[in-house]
Order: structure tokens, then sequence, then C-alpha cells
């Protein structure tokens, strides 16, 4: 593919996601719809596409995020949505511009290998543990499985999953983004 603007770029990667078997799926409604792959589990890997135009090329980022079915069933009985401090759109998110596998650039002109690029984002969506148990010893076992999600910027997330997954309820105060505290 060799877009020649920001319409095509977004149309060409649309149609990729679909053709790998990705499906655009909003989550909650204050969230915006992500793209993710087919899964029953109880955690639900996303995509959240950006893709930009740059006067030398195009440059597709984003972030890959998971949402936690049980938690965010806990967090919305007993919070609402403005209350929900870091947890408001999902669990945990990674900016592919912070990684160093998700490099895609390409210069005006050139191929665009969206469909390479679409494939390793399901690769990385796919490897992401489905059940609660196995993400959380991924998480201990600091798993490339989950690199980045489990980052030191995530890490109230992690601590707060921790505390409420034995009981399913916790105490502990919601965290807030730095700067945003209630």
């Amino acid at each position: 593919m060799t877009p020649n603007n920001i319409k095509e770029f977004r149309a060409g990667l649309s149609d990729a996601l679909k053709a790998h078997g990705l499906s655009r799926r909003k989550l909650r409604p204050q969230v915006q719809p992500g793209w993710e792959v087919s899964s029953e589990g109880a955690i639900k890997p996303q995509y959240f596409p950006h893709e930009i135009r740059h006067p030398w090329g195009f440059n597709l980022t984003g972030v890959i995020a998971i949402e936690l079915l049980e938690l965010r069933s806990w967090l919305d009985a007993n919070y609402p949505a403005a209350d929900q401090g870091i947890f408001r759109s999902t669990f945990v998110g990674w900016h592919l511009g912070n990684d160093r596998d998700f490099d895609f650039l390409a210069a005006t002109g050139e191929d665009v290998p969206i469909g390479e690029w679409v494939e390793r984002v399901k690769v990385r969506l796919e490897r992401i543990p489905t059940s609660l148990d196995e993400l959380v010893q991924a998480y201990h076992l600091q798993s490339e499985t989950i690199r980045g999600l489990a980052s030191v910027s995530n890490q109230p997330a992690w601590d707060f999953l921790l505390d409420w997954l034995p009981k399913r309820h916790t105490s502990m105060p919601i965290p807030w983004p730095p700067g945003l505290v209630r």
C-alpha cells in the first residue's frame, strides 16, 4: 500500500486490521472503541491506533491496553465513572512509541507494510494472558508477554489489583494520575 494522504493511510489500516481478524469494539460508553482479537477470556487486550502524517511520510503508533472485566464490574458497582481514577478508561496501557519493536515509519512514496505492522500488533495482543491468574503470574515473572503494560508507570494499577484480587475487594484508595489526586 502506498498512501497519498492520511485518509488513505487510515482506510488501509482499518482494512488490514479487519483482514487480520481484529474487530472494532467499544468496551464502555465513555471510552473510544479499540481493536481486539477475539477472546473469551476475562482479559480484553485492545489496540488504540494513532495514525500520523508527517511531512516526510507516515507513522503508525498507538496504545496497547488491557481491560479486566471482573475488576471493571466491581469498579462500576462501587464507583461512578468520574471517581475511577487511573481506571477510567482501561486497567493499564502502553504507548507503542515507547516500544522498541514498534517503530512503524514509512517515507512518502514508499510502500507502507501495513499488513506486517498489523500482524506484529496482533501477535502482541495474542500473547497477553487471558485469565487473571495467568496475568498476575506474568506480572510477578516480569514476562515479555506484558512488557510495557507492567512498567513502573503502571505500578499503582498493579498494586491495586494485587490488593483487590484475593477477596475481590479492597479498602485501598483508587490511584489517580499525578496532579489529579482527589
